[in-house]
């Protein structure tokens, strides 16, 4: 299980609280932090499917880079 702070779950709540305490503070209107937090909601979410989408393409370019990287070695001995 993950600690914690490493958890997008801790993070999101974090963000929630920060915004509740600038509402407090008169920084922001409740519905300039709502959108403020419903945006980059969307951006962790749009930054999550891009790495979820990248990661077999990282694992392939690497067991690729393995393979030659092994063959070479093997043609230099």
């Amino acid at each position: 299980m993950k600690e914690g702070r490493k958890t997008s779950e801790f993070w999101l709540t974090m963000l929630a609280q920060v915004a509740g305490i600038v509402v407090l503070f008169g920084v922001f209107t409740a519905e300039d932090a709502q959108t403020l937090v419903a945006a980059i909601e969307k951006l962790v979410a749009a930054a999550t499917g891009l790495m979820v989408a990248l990661a077999p393409l990282i694992a392939y370019i690497k067991s690729r880079a393995d393979v030659k990287s092994a063959a070479e070695f093997s043609n230099d001995q």
